[in-house]
C-alpha cells in the first residue's frame, strides 16, 4: 500500500496549522541595523503571544513599506511604534499597555552651547519619520512656533548635517547614540536636560483586534513578573 500521498496530506495539513499560529509582524529595519532585534521590549512581546497560542516572526523593512504591510494585512501589526501612530492611521489597533519608553536627546559637538527656549529658533536634524516626535517637543518646551526641522534617512545624514553646519542640533533616540559614537569623527555631547520620552506599543492589523485586550492584560503582567526582561527604558 502506498502511503506516501496521506502522508504528504497529513504534512501540508501540519505546516498550515503551524503558519495559521505565526503572527508575522513588520518593523523598522533600523532595529535590526542597531542589533535591537532581540531586546527585552521584543522578548516580552513574544512571551506575551505565546500565552494566546501564536508563534512570532518579524519582518525587517524600510519604514514607509513596514508602515504600508501593517495597514494592508501584509503583516499582522508593527511591534515597537510611538503612541500617536493611531492617530495617523485609525485603522491599527494599538495594544493598551505601554511596552517602554525610549528617551530622545538633542545632540551637539559642543559642550558649551546653551539649552534653553533659544533652541525654538534653531534648525534640528531628525531622522525620517520622527516628525511627530518633534511637534510634541516644541509644545513640551513652550515654543511658540514650530521647530525648524532638516529631515535625513540615516545617521550619517544627521551628522553630515552638524558637521556642516546645516542645522544646529540633532534630534535622536537613545538608541542611535551608539551608532553616532561609531560614525562621528569627533565627540557628541548629549543634553541631559533636553530629555523627551516617547511612549511605546505594539500594534495590530485590525483583523486582529479581538486580540488587542487579551495581549495587554500579558503584557502588564509579564512587565510586572519578569524583571529579568525589563525594558531598556522600563515603564515609569
Amino acid at each position: 500500500m502506498n502511503f506516501s500521498k496521506p502522508l504528504g496530506i497529513l504534512l501540508l495539513f501540519f505546516i498550515s496549522s503551524v503558519n495559521a499560529n505565526t503572527l508575522v509582524f513588520a518593523e523598522f529595519e533600523y532595529i535590526k541595523r542597531l542589533n535591537l532585534q532581540e531586546s527585552p521590549m521584543i522578548q516580552i512581546i513574544r512571551l506575551a503571544l505565546k500565552e494566546h497560542g501564536y508563534d512570532m516572526e518579524v519582518r525587517y523593512e524600510p519604514g514607509r513599506r513596514a508602515l504600508y504591510d501593517a495597514l494592508a494585512g501584509n503583516a499582522d501589526g508593527l511591534l515597537m511604534q510611538a503612541s500617536w501612530l493611531q492617530e495617523e492611521f485609525p485603522t491599527l489597533v494599538r495594544v493598551e499597555q505601554r511596552i517602554s519608553q525610549i528617551p530622545l536627546y538633542f545632540y551637539a559637538y559642543t559642550k558649551d552651547k546653551p539649552f534653553d527656549l533659544s533652541v525654538c529658533h534653531d534648525v534640528v536634524g531628525i531622522i525620517n519619520g520622527f516628525d511627530k516626535a518633534i511637534e510634541r517637543y516644541a509644545r513640551q518646551l513652550g515654543c511658540t512656533r514650530e521647530l525648524t526641522r532638516v529631515v535625513a534617512n540615516y545617521p550619517k545624514q544627521l551628522l553630515n548635517l552638524l558637521q556642516g553646519e546645516r542645522v544646529d542640533w540633532v534630534l535622536a533616540h537613545v538608541f542611535l547614540e551608539k551608532r553616532f559614537v561609531q560614525l562621528s569623527e569627533q565627540p557628541l555631547h548629549r543634553y541631559e536636560s533636553s530629555a523627551f520620552y516617547l511612549d511605546i506599543y505594539m500594534y495590530l492589523n485590525a483583523r486582529h483586534a479581538d486580540l488587542a485586550e487579551p495581549l495587554a492584560l500579558s503584557l502588564k503582567r509579564i512587565l510586572q513578573e519578569e524583571s529579568g526582561l525589563s525594558p531598556y527604558y522600563p515603564v515609569k
